[in-house]
């Protein structure tokens, strides 16, 4: 089996150390090591959790010394791998109603991890000395909560259910609420570059708070041509620019990069990157995701148009294309972008057969693609052997003619 090109699998939040990337793929239960020089994955590792579900069951990993903590999202336990004697130690998460944990935001602070459980609207904090869970802070009663960010010795987490922002503080454990001025909107999104809050939520609008001052300024001059695609079955594959509000968030993820604040969408079909001084918004233009029908009725688990990987070196945006199922990164100061060839070589390729006992699913296309693979070289294979058959027929045939 040659180097696989082509179809890469999708994950989310790749922790990064030097040359080496260390992520858990989003359809299995497989940490994964790649060397970010050479392009291909090295290597792959079955984590040991008895849960049924293997569809998003981590949300991402985070570097601790020697050690991979792998945090989860529909999983039950935080699960660490250690690179000195590579085996796998779990701490469980307490949820005695089997909520799903939706951890998507964490952060190492003086020797712990801090992580935001959706599901629980708790922060729990994370003990990676002596590998165990400290304490678990409750956010909120009632409300509901989305997205967080950490600023500082802050945690800021947003309401899903109103213009409201809890803010935890690191170093006095406590929580103090906030409430948006004149904003009746709900949000999803939140980035903070230490002076204003940067919020998206439903509507085509982005909700820059000034804390201080206690006051929103609201930015609705989109590109014209910005709008939602529709997923659905009875999809003809267009733009819709006329829709406002959404059914759907706007945008999955807002990122501080350097002078800019980036806006990644969800169904909706531009990023978009905003100056944190003119307050200007700027669409970043890439020709090869412009979906027509059959790439978006081609979207069989996550109907979304990208999943956040990595920021590197305060620079670089990592991006998985759901459309073209590769990494796409986007250069925040040259404000350009390139597709990343990154690929399993023939050994980690082999080693991940053998991990899935080799049962491959149809409904990832990853799983498509190497079982595609394995087939036009298992036909290539009876086709050299049919040829070297006959070839050692022919000669045979005419040594006895000659004798």
């Amino acid at each position: 089996m040659q180097d696989y090109y082509g179809v890469f699998p999708w994950s989310t939040n790749w922790c990064i150390e030097e040359n080496k990337a260390w992520f858990v793929l989003g359809m299995q239960k497989i940490l994964c090591c790649l060397d970010l020089n050479a392009g291909t994955c090295e290597s792959v590792i079955y984590i040991p959790d008895t849960f049924s579900s293997t569809y998003r069951f981590i949300t991402g990993c985070v570097i601790c010394d020697n050690d991979i903590y792998c945090i989860p999202d529909n999983g039950r336990n935080i699960w660490i791998y250690s690179k000195d004697d590579c085996r796998f130690t779990n701490i469980e998460v307490i949820n005695p109603y089997k909520l799903r944990l939706e951890i998507y935001d964490y952060w190492k602070y003086e020797g712990k991890i801090f992580a935001v459980s959706i599901g629980l609207k708790q922060i729990i904090e994370i003990n990676t000395k002596e590998k165990r869970i400290d304490n678990y802070y409750e956010i909120c009663n009632e409300d509901s909560v989305a997205r967080s960010v950490k600023v500082g010795e802050m945690i800021y987490t947003l309401s899903l259910t109103s213009a409201r922002i809890y803010e935890f503080n690191l170093i006095s454990k406590s929580i103090v609420e906030s409430s948006l001025p004149k904003v009746d909107k709900i949000f999803n999104t939140i980035c903070f570059n230490g002076e204003e809050v940067w919020l998206s939520g439903f509507y085509k609008e982005i909700y820059v708070w000034n804390k201080e001052k206690n006051i929103v300024r609201i930015l609705d001059h989109f590109p014209k041509n910005f709008g939602v695609y529709n997923f659905e079955e009875d999809t003809d594959g267009k733009v819709n620019c006329t829709m406002n509000p959404y059914q759907l968030p706007a945008f999955l993820y807002t990122i501080l990069v350097d002078k800019y604040i980036w806006f990644v969408p969800f169904q909706t079909n531009q990023i978009i990157y905003a100056d944190i001084k003119s307050y200007q918004l700027y669409e970043f233009k890439i020709e090869e995701e412009i979906e027509n029908k059959e790439s978006l009725l081609n979207r069989i688990n996550f109907r979304s148009k990208y999943s956040l990987e990595y920021i590197k070196d305060n620079r670089y945006i990592g991006l998985f294309s759901f459309k073209n199922n590769c990494i796409l990164e986007i250069d925040t100061v040259e404000l350009k972008y390139k597709w990343c060839n990154y690929r399993f070589d023939k050994n980690c390729l082999e080693q991940y057969l053998k991990l899935l006992n080799y049962t491959l699913h149809e409904g990832d296309v990853f799983e498509r693609e190497i079982y595609s693979k394995l087939m036009l070289f298992k036909k290539q294979d009876k086709y050299d052997k049919n040829k070297r058959c006959i070839g050692c027929d022919i000669y045979n045939e005419t040594v006895r003619n000659i004798m």
